[in-house]
């Protein structure tokens, strides 16, 4: 870290005779370097035997140690200084960068031998960086200071504020106390309003009850009559409430009987669901068998078939063999006297239209069996 060894600031605020025209805004003088910046915000012109806000800022740009910042004003008359202010700001303080310091501060202007002095100011500043001694300072007319006796208008005016607060007090608690008279005035006032209301009210409200109270005599007399009524009645619900709950006790039994009933029938259809699993596996193997059978007969009934047509088709051969062979007979009839060889063609040609006549035969019956 970087030790600043010695800051110190002194302000001296110069009085002398000068015209200054007064403004609303603060001036402001500015003591810096690239480590430290040093701000006084003042007002641009005073009144003797007024007291005026000084506003002090200071910001660090680097890390040091700051030995001493400190503010001096001084007010010059007549060849002559006063120091009117002399405090140690800050003092052996180690800062950092980004380090802010912030004071308002009150100075009240005494009242000088001569009038219209002014306030000339200045500012010092020396530390120590990198065991270099730098000085920052700077020397400004500030303020003009307007003439009157201080001490006696000082008094004068300490007399006159504590006689302004006191009447301000009492006038400011005679303004209370008749504030509260006259609330208290409206309060009662309006609490008088609105009892006499109330008691126009009351008054409608007492005659009102009274006739609502003899209307409720008559309304008694009327609920005696009714409660005796009711009385009987409830003496008869009673009676019916006896019967009701021998008739209840009754059911609660025949409940009991009718949940062991259905306890057994539970049971019963338990034994039911077993049986009804056992016939549907039976009806399920026996629509299995019927599937199986149902298949066999259509594929039969489509032999069947087939064999119809082979049969069909072998008649129709027949026929057409004894066709040929009626023709043969004509033929060998006109062919008697031929060869032997001849008639043994003829014979055996016979020979095989026999035999398949005789298969033809035979396949007809097979299929009549079946």
């Amino acid at each position: 870290m970087h030790k600043l060894a010695i800051v110190t600031v002194v302000a001296a605020l110069i009085a002398s005779i000068v015209l200054t025209p007064a403004y609303a805004e603060a001036y402001n003088v500015i003591l810096k370097d690239g480590n430290l910046r040093v701000t006084l915000y003042y007002p641009p012109e005073v009144e003797i035997s007024s007291c005026y806000n000084f506003r002090f800022e200071a910001q660090a740009f680097n890390s040091l140690i700051i030995e001493e910042i400190k503010l001096v004003v001084k007010m010059y008359r007549d060849g002559i200084s006063e120091t009117i202010y002399h405090q140690v700001l800050v003092e052996a303080e180690p800062v950092t960068n980004g380090w802010t310091f912030s004071k308002n501060i009150i100075i009240c202007i005494p009242s000088p031998r001569r009038p219209d002095p002014f306030l000339e100011a200045e500012i010092y500043a020396e530390y120590q960086l990198d065991s270099t001694t730098k000085i920052l300072s700077t020397e400004w007319y500030m303020s003009t200071v307007r003439t009157k006796a201080y001490d006696e208008l000082l008094s004068e005016l300490d007399e006159a504020n504590k006689k302004i607060r006191y009447l301000e007090e009492k006038i400011r608690k005679l303004d209370d106390y008749m504030n509260k008279l006259e609330i208290d005035l409206a309060n009662l006032s309006n609490s008088y309003n609105k009892l006499s209301s109330d008691y126009n009210s009351l008054q409608v409200s007492y005659r009102k009850l009274q006739e609502d109270y003899i209307s409720l005599q008559q309304r008694y007399a009327g609920l005696q009559d009714e409660f005796k009524s009711l009385n009987d009645d409830y003496r008869k619900l009673l009676i019916d409430y006896e019967r009701l709950r021998t008739l209840y006790e009754q059911l609660m039994d025949n409940n009991k009987q009718l949940q062991s009933n259905y306890n057994s029938l539970r049971e019963d259809y338990a034994s039911l669901s077993k049986e009804h699993y056992r016939l549907q596996g039976v009806y399920q193997d026996l629509t299995e068998r019927y599937n199986d059978i149902k298949s066999r007969y259509e594929s039969s009934i489509n032999t069947i078939g087939q064999l119809q047509s082979t049969i069909n088709n072998l008649e129709q051969t027949i026929k057409e063999k004894e066709e040929k062979i009626n023709e043969l007979n004509l033929i060998y009839a006109s062919t008697a006297n031929e060869n032997t060889l001849t008639k043994s063609i003829l014979y055996a040609q016979t020979a095989a239209i026999a035999g398949v006549g005789a298969g033809i035969y035979l396949m007809s019956l097979r299929k009549k069996k079946t």
